[in-house]
């Protein structure tokens, strides 16, 4: 079975089970004490398990065990004002007031803090972060963005070098590990500035080596890699996605575009299919055969 999980704001996390595109059906949800806002699922920290670590806004993170999809459970909180949260490798990293912290889901019923990193001055709130290659990225409100070195979760450090990538706030980040790259590209979605694609191969000094900017004001992104093509998925706030061919990483392109006739606020992929939340036209299931032409 497929699930897709929804962060829905006041009305919670939803589960939506998809695998029959055609017929989604909710089948169960979790309701968090303030704004469902954020999620990422967890399928390595316990092995039979499914996790959902849910970043309730201005409250706290709550890890909630959907192995059950129709009778979701809360495992474990942890408190503090966060903005984003990523899982990898027995770690989850939240982003909050003007750093990262890294939590130790050995024992996911008690999450252990095991570090802290601060930004430094330049950003009061971090709404964004993605983890690649021992790496977190993290986009401030001012779409300022800052990279920090997490290959030990216990002494995470972040380097010096900034890069302005234009971003609002409610922008996101997304980060792949690409076949044969030897470091990770950030693809960032810039709202009027578009899809923007930066290097931080020199961490000293990080750099745009390409973007794209396609008809709306982007607002999210999500990549798919294979060995033949890296295609970006980017969604903007005015009901569009576009698929962008990213091969050509300092000349990106546009192949198609969908319309979901709603605010999409993200996309996430599963094979040919492309889910994307679009807002109060609930989440829209978009087949992906044809590239040109999806529908």
């Amino acid at each position: 079975l497929i699930y897709a999980y929804v962060a829905a704001g006041e009305a919670g996390l939803r589960i939506i089970e998809v695998s029959d595109p055609a017929q989604p059906r909710e089948v169960g949800y979790y309701d968090t004490p303030w704004f469902t806002w954020r999620v990422a699922t967890d399928l390595t920290s316990r092995p039979g398990e499914i996790y959902a670590h849910v970043i309730d806004k201005l409250g706290s993170l709550r890890i909630v065990r959907v192995t059950d999809a129709a009778h979701p459970v809360l495992v474990a909180t942890h408190a503090g004002v966060y903005g984003d949260v990523a899982v990898t490798e027995g770690y989850a990293y939240v982003s909050g007031d003007g750093g990262i912290t890294i939590l130790d889901l050995s024992d996911i019923t008690q999450p252990r803090q095991v570090s802290s990193s601060s930004a430094g001055g330049w950003v009061n709130f971090i709404p964004r972060l993605a983890i690649a290659q021992n790496r977190a990225f993290v986009v401030g409100e001012s779409g300022n963005m800052a990279m920090a070195d997490v290959a030990d979760p216990r002494r995470p450090f972040f380097h010096a070098a900034r890069f302005w990538a234009r971003t609002a706030p409610a922008e996101v980040i997304a980060l792949p590990t690409l076949p044969g790259q030897e470091n990770a590209l950030v693809y960032v979605a810039s709202g009027r500035h578009g899809l923007q694609i930066i290097s931080w191969a020199d961490v000293a000094h990080p750099e745009r080596i390409g973007s794209l900017d396609p008809p709306g004001n982007t607002h999210a992104v999500t990549i798919a890699a294979t060995a033949d093509s890296t295609l970006a998925y980017v969604s903007d706030r005015d009901g569009d996605l576009h698929i962008v061919d990213v091969n050509q990483s300092e000349n990106p392109h546009q192949l198609g575009s969908y319309d979901s006739t709603g605010m999409t606020w993200s996309v996430a992929l599963a094979g040919d299919v492309a889910y994307v939340a679009a807002g109060e036209q609930g989440l829209h299931m978009v087949d992906m055969h044809d590239r040109a032409r999806p529908q």
